[in-house]
Order: C-alpha cells, then structure tokens, then sequence
C-alpha cells in the first residue's frame, strides 16, 4: 500500500513539473517581448538632441517663414542605454505644428532618429500602416508603443511649450 500511495505522488509531482514547465514555456512564447522604459533623464537628453532634428526634418519642404515645432517623447533606444551619449537609434513620438503661415496645421507622428554613424529622420507615413514597413521602423518590443497604444500623453504640453520656446 505505502509503494502504491509513493508511486501516485511521485506521478503527480512529474505531471506538475511538466506543467509548470510547458505553461512557463508558452508563457515565455507567446508574451510580447517589451523594452524598459527609457531612464527619464536620458529621455529628456534625447529628446533635447532630436527635437531640432526632426524639427528640420518637417520643415525642409516648407515654404521660406514657414518652420515646423516639435513636442517630442522618446520611448526607446537602439542599443538599450544607460545614457544619451550611447543611443544610437532613438524612437520618438512628436507632435509638430506648422508656425509662420496664416494657417496653422499639426500633425502627430511616430519617428525613427538615427544618430549614427549618419543622422537620419525617418517619420511614418500612412501608407507604411498598411503596407508593414512600421513594423520594420521600430523593434518589436516597442510595436505596442507605437502601433497599439497610440501616441503617449504630454505631447500637446511638449508642442505649446516648445512653441513658447521658439517665439
């Protein structure tokens, strides 16, 4: 009776280690990989070295007195880091308005900045949301950031402060 009752725990205790090891498995398949957030100090460096960036970027197309303004949120990096200095690939939401004209239009964007070895801005464009390409623009650990959740709070307060700046 007693080798019968050792046998029925020890088949429970493998069925649970098994268990546990399939569930942590699929757990670990199927949960998004998500970056950490970006130190709020480092964000603020970022965004200060990306803002002018993108804000030439936007405006080169304009007419002469036109410029654009930028709010900017840096959500991630290329490489993951610990300061500014090492980023490489930042991503970004801006909120941009167009100033010097009678009509003033904004527009509300994700960004990809490349700092080296060449600047680079590279804004989505509506038809890379239907064509995949905004899935190669930023890591998967940040699609959620950029392609499900929508642009981050704040980016209103950014533009107008931003705004206040330049005038």
């Amino acid at each position: 009776m007693t080798g019968t009752i050792t046998r029925h725990w020890r088949s429970a205790l493998v069925t649970l280690v098994i268990a546990a090891v399939v569930g942590g498995g699929l757990w670990y398949w199927f949960t998004p990989a998500t970056s950490p957030p970006v130190d709020p100090a480092v964000a603020a460096e970022l965004e200060a070295r990306v803002t002018p960036l993108i804000e030439g970027a936007e405006s080169e197309f304009l007419p002469a007195g036109q410029r654009s303004v930028c709010g900017v949120r840096v959500l991630g990096t290329e490489p993951a880091v610990t300061t500014a200095a090492e980023a490489a690939t930042a991503y970004a939401w801006a909120s941009c308005a167009t100033l010097g004209s009678e009509i003033r239009s904004e527009s509300v964007i994700p960004v990809r900045v490349l700092l080296s070895p060449a600047v680079q801005v590279d804004r989505a464009q509506p038809w890379d949301y239907s064509d995949g390409r905004i899935t190669t623009m930023f890591p998967e650990r940040l699609h959620d950031a950029f392609l499900n959740n929508g642009p981050p709070g704040g980016l209103e307060a950014g533009l107008a402060a931003r705004i206040r700046e330049v005038a």
